[in-house]
């Protein structure tokens, strides 16, 4: 059992194995085509796109801060979504590359 400091550890340190799985996994899916795995990544990077342009109305210092720490809160969000079988092969993906 990986405790919350393990999982973001984990997820933060093998982030390039996670992102090729994903897209492995996008690509496994019946009658999906690259063009519409590539659809779905430009989808979803336009709505976060758009949702950092909302903070430009945060007139603070704290904008920076904001753009800071997302990172630490995805991979936050991406530890609470990954079963414990998936963080175990994240873990045997971080021993194979060591």
């Amino acid at each position: 059992m990986f405790s919350e400091e393990d999982k973001i550890r984990l997820i933060h340190e093998c982030r390039t194995a996670l992102l090729n799985r994903m897209f492995e996994e996008f690509n496994r899916r019946p009658g999906w085509s690259a063009e519409q795995v590539s659809d779905e990544i430009i989808a979803t990077a336009q709505a976060i796109r758009s949702a950092l342009s909302e903070s430009d109305a945060i007139g603070s210092p704290a904008r920076g801060l904001f753009g800071l720490a997302l990172q630490p809160v995805a991979d936050s969000f991406i530890a609470g979504l990954l079963t414990e079988e998936a963080l175990e092969w994240l873990a045997q993906e971080q021993h194979q590359a060591d």
